[in-house]
């Protein structure tokens, strides 16, 4: 597995070697995360990941930016992931969006509902082609990313 050594993206090397992962930090043209997998006939498979906590997920919503990633990534990798790490609240009609952080919950600026973040995502796998999955925490997102390499 690669692991893009910018801020972010390195927060991820630790865990995923603690877990006994091989892991190479390099520069990745796009995303955060890079597999390379056993495909068809043994064929190279290159896998991105792209991880996102919810903050940050929201302001992509808003401004677009994961538009320029994904470009990218669609550009680099045959499979794209979008992982979304963090736990959320505020399923209520028009109701924002709150996030946990240790023991409390936070609101988000810029009023963002769950509607609208569920509406981005699902337009981001049927128009996009991007596969999403939610992780509760950053554990959580190393068992899964081991899991994703593993698989492959």
């Amino acid at each position: 597995m690669r692991v893009d050594s910018r801020a972010g993206s390195q927060e991820l090397v630790r865990p995923l070697r603690d877990w006994g992962v091989a892991v190479e930090e390099t520069l990745l043209v796009a995303g955060d995360v890079e597999i390379v997998g056993n495909g068809p006939g043994g064929r190279p498979v290159l896998v991105g990941i792209e991880v996102k906590k919810i903050p940050d997920l929201l302001m992509c919503v808003r401004t677009g930016r994961f538009a320029d990633q994904l470009r990218g990534m669609k550009h680099t990798y045959e499979i794209n992931w979008l992982l979304i790490e963090g736990r959320w609240a505020g399923f209520a009609p028009r109701q924002d969006i709150v996030v946990r952080r240790d023991e409390q919950w936070y609101p988000i600026p810029g009023r963002v509902t769950y509607q609208e973040v569920a509406s981005w995502a699902i337009t981001m796998c049927n128009a996009a082609g991007v596969l999403v999955w939610r992780t509760e925490c950053a554990e959580e997102s190393v068992a899964w990313l081991r899991a994703h390499e593993m698989w492959w």
